[in-house]
This record gives structure tokens, C-alpha cells and sequence, in this order.
């Protein structure tokens, strides 16, 4: 078999096991001063409870712009007061992000704070994101402020 026919294969099996993770979890905005942050948590994991030291909780937070394009991510979901720089928004104010813990939820939702007003879970569409790897979602849209980029034209047409 020749090499570029096993690298179409691959490429082709490499799309279709993770085409999944790599879409856009965002519909773009008819409100074009709309943003979302998308928020992937582990945190309602059932641990295995003879050995808890195995599992790791983890949150991740993308930001998106009114038209889907991924503008900042944070890894560290967990922390408390993370700034999380996007590079459409304004990085003297950065998005500031916290976990927060609502009664009978079972997992850690966000809690963000953007241009002095504050979204939490009671503003998000919340769900299970993967039963397999047990994972929750949230969709937080929140009203941003798009700041112009060097060749771009942020304003819709």
C-alpha cells in the first residue's frame, strides 16, 4: 500500500474518533455583541472509592465570539479568580472565572465575571457532555464587547 493512501486512512480514522472533540460546541450569534463560554467539567465523576488518588477533576473554559471563532481557553477551571484572555475581547478587563458548587447539581459550574457583571449557572444551558467519559457541560452566553483586530471588521456587514 502506498504511504500517501495509509496517511488519507489515518487522517481519515483520526477525524472520525475525535471529529467530536474538535467541533465547535457554538452556533454563531445574531446578536454580534453576544460571546459564550463553554465550560467541560469531570467533577461529577463517581470516584472509585478504593483508591480516590486515581481520579483527577478537571474543568476547561473556551471562550467564543459572536461568530464561533475560539478567541481564549483556560485549562484550570478549578481555580478560583483565573483570567482568561481572548484575544477579541479586551485584555485590560480579561473574563474573570470561578468554579462554583449549586445544591443539588453534582458537579462544578461556572461562575464568570466580564466587564462588571456576573454569570453563573442559573444563566447557562447545563448538561451531560459524554456519558462514556462522564463529563458535564455548560453554555454561558454572556454579552461581550468585541474590540477591533488589526485587519479585521468585527461589525457584521
Amino acid at each position: 500500500m502506498r504511504l500517501s493512501t495509509l496517511a488519507l486512512r489515518a487522517t481519515l480514522f483520526f477525524i472520525g474518533a475525535f471529529g467530536e472533540i474538535t467541533q465547535s460546541p457554538c452556533t454563531p450569534h445574531n446578536n454580534h455583541e453576544t460571546c459564550l463560554l463553554y465550560w467541560i467539567t469531570n467533577t461529577g465523576v463517581d470516584m472509585d472509592l478504593d483508591n480516590p488518588n486515581d481520579f483527577e477533576a478537571w474543568a476547561h473554559a473556551t471562550i467564543y465570539s459572536p461568530s464561533c471563532l475560539a478567541w481564549g481557553a483556560t485549562t484550570n477551571g478549578l481555580e478560583s479568580n483565573v483570567k482568561v484572555y481572548a484575544w477579541g475581547l479586551d485584555s485590560t478587563n480579561p473574563l474573570i472565572l470561578n468554579p462554583a458548587t449549586w445544591p443539588d447539581v453534582g458537579y462544578n459550574t461556572p461562575q464568570f465575571e466580564y466587564k462588571g457583571q456576573v454569570w453563573d449557572y442559573e444563566d447557562c444551558q447545563c448538561q451531560v457532555g459524554n456519558l462514556e467519559l462522564e463529563t458535564h457541560i455548560c453554555k454561558c452566553p454572556f454579552r461581550c464587547e468585541p474590540v477591533p483586530i488589526i485587519g479585521q471588521d468585527l461589525k457584521p456587514p
